[in-house]
């Protein structure tokens, strides 16, 4: 086995992976605690707190993988759930059945969400609530067992909930329907933050439940409807999209600049920056010229690195709790982290998504 197993081609799409190797390690950023960019001051700071954000990339992206697989790849509701259940649950379910027993045995709470949600217990009603992806609906539930989970039932809710109003008719890859759907994704959120503040909910209770993220997705969903517009409209790629693309990444470096030096970062409890960064990520989706498998987002590192992320999202924690400080020097742990995060997430990767995933994946597009 070699790192070079890890890289796929995935066509014209391979932008998507390689903003996948963005978010990820936007993600470990965060949880690594910036490995020294925060003695920086503001500008280090302003940085590190970035990475809280590559969740949401990976929120608007799975959008688009969404009405990838209905329209484009034209799967049944019955395959879709299949798949990407069994894409989630293949990596994700060994490690919390491991964590889980470890704990009952004695061994140390690894996150510390279970200590302050529920002083540490995690019973076996906990776990077959993350087994069925229904932990984010109770605060003793949620983000107890890996301290990283929460957005995998953030996932598994809008699979079955828009693929239920694909398979319903509601909603389409059409004008129309994806007004109506905008719109409900709308209603949804404004639901959902009327909610939280009437009933003054505790605040991880909200961010951890799926609603507020409904505009993330249908953004997903809907770079997918212009991108293909633009496919269709100019085959061999056009003037006006290549001007919009590198017009999408001008604005977004004049926004992030402007982030950098305003207190933008901190207006609207963050809401600004996290919209900052669903936008950005929805403007790369919709322009990054066809073909594309070369160029930053096309490059041979960060492909490798989107293969593994999702690998990478649930072992890079675990990780850094158990090496916190490996060495004297905080540059050099951050990097010791990352390396033994990758490696461990290529083993990972190779065993349970490469190998049991695929020959899954496999079995269920000739059943169903």
């Amino acid at each position: 086995m070699t790192v070079l197993t890890t890289k796929k081609n995935y066509g014209d799409t391979n932008f998507l992976t390689g903003m996948r190797a963005i978010a990820i390690l936007l993600v470990f950023l965060i949880h690594s605690g910036g490995g020294g960019l925060r003695d920086f001051g503001v500008w280090g700071n302003f940085l590190v707190d970035c990475g809280k954000y590559g969740v949401q990339v990976f929120f608007v992206i799975s959008g688009y993988t969404i009405f990838s697989q209905f329209f484009q790849e034209k799967y049944s509701l019955k395959k879709f759930l299949l798949v990407r259940v069994t894409r989630l649950s293949l990596p994700y379910f060994p490690l919390l059945i491991v964590l889980f027993l470890y704990a009952q045995a004695g061994g140390t709470q690894l996150t510390g969400w279970a200590t302050t949600i529920n002083g540490g217990t995690i019973d076996a009603v906990n776990l077959l609530a993350h087994l069925t992806y229904l932990s984010p609906y109770n605060l003793r539930w949620q983000n107890t067992i890996i301290g990283i989970e929460w957005t995998l039932g953030i996932e598994a809710f809008f699979y079955v909930a828009i693929g239920l109003l694909i398979n319903a008719g509601w909603v389409r890859a059409r004008a129309r329907p994806m007004a109506f759907f905008g719109a409900l994704a709308v209603i949804v959120l404004c639901l959902h933050l009327v909610a939280a503040k009437s009933l003054s909910l505790d605040p991880h209770f909200v961010h951890w439940l799926p609603f507020g993220y409904s505009m993330m997705f249908y953004l997903g969903t809907l770079a997918f409807v212009v991108r293909r517009h633009l496919k269709a409209k100019y085959p061999d790629g056009s003037p006006t999209a290549r001007t919009f693309y590198l017009g999408t990444i001008a604005a977004v470096m004049l926004v992030f600049l402007a982030m950098l030096t305003t207190s933008t970062f901190t207006t609207l409890n963050g809401r600004i920056p996290e919209m900052f960064f669903v936008v950005a990520t929805f403007g790369v989706i919709v322009a990054y010229r066809e073909g594309s498998s070369t160029g930053v987002l096309g490059s041979r590192p960060l492909l490798f690195m989107g293969t593994i992320s999702f690998s990478f999202y649930l072992l890079h924690y675990l990780v850094i709790l158990f090496a916190p400080n490996p060495t004297n020097s905080v540059p050099a742990n951050f990097l010791v982290q990352l390396l033994v995060s990758i490696a461990v997430s290529v083993v990972w990767y190779e065993i349970f998504e490469k190998r049991l995933y695929l020959r899954a994946k496999a079995t269920i597009k000739r059943a169903a």
